[in-house]
């Protein structure tokens, strides 16, 4: 560990020095809060700006046209501003944290059963959390265009263009296939790669064998997603 590291400076460090920063973080799980805290803040603010300025009539419209059937028209008073809000909040501060810890759960047995087990579950939610940072990049990136746009119908592909559906298949919204699209861009194998990284350095296999074992869950996870809703 370089003896200026810090948690800001490993912040600027996992995204422009990884080397570095997979350094940084070994024995200091508690850095791990202010990456969290960020992830979830800022995902959580952009979701909530997002709710505030569309147009909710249009995005209701949206969504029962795209669905296998239309949705009823009572269901547009239970589409308010507040319970989207609240409802995309909640989804924010619940699934990421917990797959980070079912992916930290995955990692730390996985080291207990093939090697020493020497790192506990922190120091592998840890490296979950710290691999997951450079995807703050893409709600950045959609809350530029959220200010710089005069519109109040834009859609979360709009919204967040860097994602596999913005950029290739264009599913449209409410449909099963958008949402695993959506979940496809860069910053999944950019997080992947970080994971591996970690793992390589934490247990001291090469790379593509530390690939392999990062890569098991999503294989896994977007195999039968992806089978669910694309077969």
């Amino acid at each position: 560990m370089s003896q200026n590291a810090s948690p800001v400076s490993t912040l600027l460090d996992i995204i422009t020095s990884p080397h570095q920063a997979v350094k940084n973080i070994q024995g200091n799980n508690k850095w791990m809060w202010l990456p969290l805290i960020l992830l979830l803040g800022v995902n959580s603010a952009v979701l909530a700006y997002y709710y505030q300025i569309i147009d909710i009539d249009w995005m209701f419209d949206q969504i029962s046209a795209s669905s296998p059937e239309p949705l009823p028209e009572q269901a547009r008073g239970f589409m308010t501003r507040g319970a989207m809000t609240t409802t995309s909040v909640l989804g924010v501060m619940i699934m990421i944290p917990l797959f980070m810890a079912l992916y930290a759960f995955y990692l730390n047995m996985f080291d207990k059963f093939t090697a020493k087990g020497d790192h506990g579950f922190g120091s592998w939610f840890s490296v979950s959390v710290w691999s997951s940072f450079p995807s703050i990049i893409m709600p950045l990136a959609s809350l530029i265009v959220l200010l710089t746009t005069s519109s109040d119908q834009i859609t979360m592909d709009e919204m967040n263009f860097m994602t596999a559906n913005a950029l290739i298949t264009h599913y449209p919204i409410g449909d099963p296939a958008a949402g695993f699209m959506s979940a496809l861009s860069p910053f999944l194998f950019w997080s992947l790669w970080l994971l591996a990284l970690n793992v390589s350095h934490k247990t001291n296999r090469s790379m593509s064998k530390s690939l392999v074992i990062a890569a098991i869950p999503y294989v896994i996870i977007y195999g039968i997603w992806g089978a669910m809703v694309l077969g």
